[in-house]
């Protein structure tokens, strides 16, 4: 009986202890490794850090450029790795989400600069001349209404395809054959995953091989950009970073997002340095894009209220502006199970990405807290 007792004891004593450690792992992981930089950190960098922990994020990796183009980089919290504490580092690759989609923006102007492609070519003459389609409006689509979200396909109305475990997009274009549409093409933004990927679709169309290959020969071996690498299962595990979760979510919801078929959409992943990299070459300098391409890729449609947050997509990001005499900040978000990121360029040269290795339960509200918190600190409101 007295044996008994302390075999209790001891199960007991180990599982505190083992409760312990993990609530100072995940929640005071801040303390524990309050952040580094590679220069003097942006006085809002602490604010930064109390709402990253508040938020539930581990650990995040910033790059930041104010308007006189000084440039820091930053790490922060853990990477919640293995057993043990690991510091968050700044050259650890962690997943881009949405992200992504910058990338499908990019080298889609690219060849519209290029003269290979149009906005206002339609989708469908991009793809196999036998395909069957059901719904004659499929056929209005046109390749700016994806790049804009406004293709006529809503999530909140039917699933998202591009969350199956199995999506017919890419590899099964005969799918889109079976898609009704929930509006007619340019009439309705609603934010949309497959929009993107058949974006992807008439970019392999165009240079007749994979993605991965033109966002590599277009994008990251021109910027020796070594950390992004398009994102798989085995990534999950064999990257420096650890993810973290909360809620209903755990490790197999990220193991679960069929990655093979998000290259155009969501996949990729990399540093926050290199992003910004990507970012300045294409946005603050002729390397990656024209000057008529980068405005394209910046404006917004004339009658958009773009003083509403989260509202006024164009081809690349949502513009944002508090008042009519304010700056302009343009920016996109992603989110994956495990995942947060940010990414956004003011009018006045100022530039910021944000990578997180976990996301809130209310992942799009806390993301505008977010957002909305860099808006003020970057141009001072």
């Amino acid at each position: 009986m007295q044996k008994s007792k302390w075999r209790t004891r001891a199960l007991l004593a180990i599982f505190l202890g083992l409760f312990v450690w993990w609530g100072c792992q995940y929640w005071s992981s801040y303390v524990l490794f309050s952040g580094g930089c590679s220069d003097e950190p942006p006085e809002w960098f602490d604010s930064l850090v109390t709402l990253a922990r508040d938020q539930g994020y581990p650990g995040f990796q910033l790059s930041v450029i104010d308007e006189n183009g000084s440039r820091v980089d930053c790490a922060a919290g853990q990477s919640l790795q293995g057993l043990r504490f690991q510091r968050m580092q700044p050259e650890f690759p962690i997943f881009y989400a949405s992200l992504t989609k910058v990338f499908t923006s990019i080298v889609s102007h690219q060849l519209i600069s290029e003269g290979h492609v149009k906005s206002e070519d339609y989708l469908v003459d991009y793809l196999r001349e036998d395909l069957q389609i059901e719904d004659a409006r499929v056929r209005r689509i046109k390749i700016g209404h994806l790049l804009r979200h406004t293709a006529g396909f809503d999530r909140s109305i039917k699933p998202d395809p591009m969350m199956q475990p199995e999506p017919w997009c890419p590899n099964k274009i005969e799918g889109l054959g079976n898609q009704e549409l929930d509006y007619e093409p340019g009439t309705y933004y609603s934010y949309s995953n497959l929009g993107y990927c058949l974006l992807g679709g008439v970019i392999e169309a165009i240079e007749g091989k994979p993605i991965q290959d033109v966002f590599q020969d277009r994008l990251f071996a021109p910027l020796e950009l070594t950390s992004i690498q398009v994102g798989s299962k085995e990534l999950i595990f064999e990257g420096s970073v650890g993810y973290g979760f909360s809620g209903r979510e755990n490790l197999h919801d990220l193991i679960s997002v069929p990655f093979g078929s998000m290259p155009a959409v969501g996949s990729w992943a990399g540093t926050a340095g290199d992003f910004m990299t990507l970012l300045s070459a294409a946005f603050f300098s002729e390397d990656i894009l024209d000057d008529k391409s980068r405005k394209e890729l910046l404006s917004i449609d004339d009658h958009c209220d773009n003083s509403r947050w989260r509202v006024c997509h164009g081809d690349a990001f949502y513009a944002y502006r508090q008042s009519s005499s304010g700056p302009t900040f343009y920016w996109r978000d992603g989110s994956l199970p495990g995942v947060t990121s940010f990414a956004g360029l003011g009018d006045n040269g100022v530039r910021l990405v944000f990578l997180a290795n976990s996301r809130p339960n209310d992942w799009i509200r806390a993301n505008d807290q977010l957002g909305l918190f860099f808006y003020r600190r970057l141009f001072n409101n």
